[in-house]
């Protein structure tokens, strides 16, 4: 969000018109886009194909991928994608005297010389506006498991995302733990309280979670609760 100061002059900078996916390439597995593009869109579009734009959060609906990179967000999909970082291929940047450098790349396997777009993901702007990105996409799951967990121990939730990772690997999506709000009452349930909830999401292939979760000698087998989404 762009904040006037009080204390000097301020320009505010909107990228909205500059919305327009220019390009997906389904075969190579890459997206064009401009700056000001709204991430749902862009998500849609892509999927339309068969295909995943990684990065997500909350605020897709309001948020740009201009945005995203500037800042390098994290969003929700990060232990299986990285951040937003790990996604771009290659940026168009208008630097602070009005030079465009063109930055553009979709090469994924590209190691020839300095990784110059790699200075403008993060620093917010301060170094050039990016008006063009260039993604990876990744093949859609047709498939996606959501778990629901419940840890009486807060201090073992470690623990439970080492086993998460064992079990589902690369396939876990995303795991968030939702704590409780100052106040709130625990919920009773037919074999345990749920303390200290977290939410698991994995992407699979193939229908069929892995079978391990129902392994009796796990200590979290009772905490789970599951849901298969077809």
């Amino acid at each position: 969000m762009a904040v006037p100061t009080e204390d000097k002059p301020t320009i505010l900078l909107s990228l909205s018109r500059m919305n327009h996916i220019l390009d997906i390439n389904a075969a190579r597995g890459t997206v064009t886009v401009e700056a000001g593009c709204i991430m749902e869109i862009l998500q849609e579009a892509v999927a339309a194909q068969g295909l995943v734009f990684a990065p997500d959060w909350g605020a897709r609906g309001t948020a740009t991928v201009g945005g995203a990179v500037a800042t390098n967000g994290g969003g929700l999909n990060v232990l299986r994608f990285g951040t937003t970082r790990e996604q771009v291929l290659g940026v168009e940047v208008v630097l602070a005297d009005g030079r465009i450098w063109n930055g553009q790349r979709a090469l994924i396997k590209d190691n020839s010389g300095y990784d110059l777009k790699q200075l403008f993901i993060g620093p917010e702007g301060t170094l050039g506006i990016i008006t063009k990105l260039t993604f990876r996409l990744h093949p859609a799951q047709p498939y996606v498991r959501s778990m629901f967990a419940s840890l009486c121990d807060a201090s073992r939730l470690m623990e439970f995302l080492t086993m998460a990772r064992s079990l589902g690997g690369e396939k876990l999506t995303a795991f968030e733990l939702l704590p409780a709000r100052e106040g709130a009452r625990a919920v009773p349930c037919p074999e345990t309280v749920v303390r200290n909830p977290v939410g698991l999401v994995f992407a699979y292939p193939h229908v069929g979670p892995p079978r391990r979760w129902r392994d009796t000698d796990s200590p979290f087998r009772s905490r789970v609760r599951d849901r298969h989404h077809l």
